[in-house]
């Protein structure tokens, strides 16, 4: 609309428009559009800027900590811990913790009366619990110093919340930034889990 006003304008004068005045009017006009629809206007906030609520906080002050029960109801929804590391936190922390899942309590097996095939089934299950551990190593990290603190973060999650399998992700939140190499754990259940400072 302000397009067709200004060239309907230089045309009812009867004079000859330079192209280059004409071009650059055409832009003085599209950027006050542009200002125009977005006054008014609140920038959405920064997504990746929240920082998730953590399930569980824990202080991490001696060489083995009780994580209890990461309560996982819900596939592919993670149980977050937040812990807190100080100057006082030794270099390694072993993390234990119950890992739930269902079995099978009672196994129901009789033959089909039609054509005889096996049948077996589950009559009722039952959670059990297998005990496990996280081995934290932060020998390659910077100790805070007086005052100061680190957060780590733990965060368990399964694909099916009655099996057995897990992943665990761990990563600083507050504090250097760190690498995190993780492995299982030669004996027992669990994982390895070694943070290493990020070189600039």
């Amino acid at each position: 609309m302000f397009l067709f006003t200004l060239i309907f304008t230089c045309s009812a004068n009867g004079e000859e428009v330079n192209p280059k005045d004409l071009t650059e009017a055409i832009k003085n006009v599209t950027g006050l559009e542009k200002k125009l629809d977005k006054a008014g206007t609140i920038a959405a906030d920064c997504q990746n800027c929240k920082t998730i609520e953590p399930d569980k906080k824990l202080e991490l002050k001696t060489k083995t900590e009780d994580l209890g029960i990461p309560l996982l109801y819900k596939n592919n929804v993670a149980y977050v811990y937040h812990l807190k590391r100080t100057k006082d936190t030794p270099l390694k922390t072993t993390l234990k913790f119950k890992n739930g899942h269902s079995e099978c309590a009672k196994v129901f097996m009789g033959s089909n009366p039609y054509n005889g095939s096996l049948i077996v089934e589950c009559m009722f299950r039952h959670t059990v619990y297998e005990e496990e551990e996280l081995d934290l190593n932060f020998k390659k990290l910077p100790m805070p110093a007086d005052g100061e603190e680190q957060i780590i973060e733990i965060k368990f999650s399964k694909p099916e919340t009655g099996n057995s399998f897990y992943t665990v992700e761990a990563d600083v939140i507050k504090g250097p930034s760190a690498k995190v190499a993780k492995d299982k754990k030669f004996w027992g259940y669990g994982y390895n889990i070694d943070f290493i400072e990020k070189q600039p």
